[in-house]
């Protein structure tokens, strides 16, 4: 698995051309959920609480908390 965090919203083009890359690697499912490889978020969404997708730790029932907890 792979986390990007961009500065800023990228524009359209570069938009684009990350989903077709990111779409190159496919998914990994863990305990039946599937989560994507390649993930990007911007530091803002980052900073309003967003996170990446990651699968909790085997054997635990909740979700792993966000990037500030």
């Amino acid at each position: 698995m792979a986390g990007l965090i961009l500065m800023e919203k990228p524009g359209l083009t570069q938009l684009r051309n990350f989903r077709r890359e990111f779409s190159k690697a496919w998914s990994l499912e863990v305990l039946g959920v599937s989560y994507p490889r390649m993930q990007m978020l911007t530091v803002r969404e980052i900073l309003i609480g967003k996170h990446f997708q990651t699968p909790t730790v085997a054997g635990r029932k909740a979700a792993q908390p966000g990037l500030f907890g």
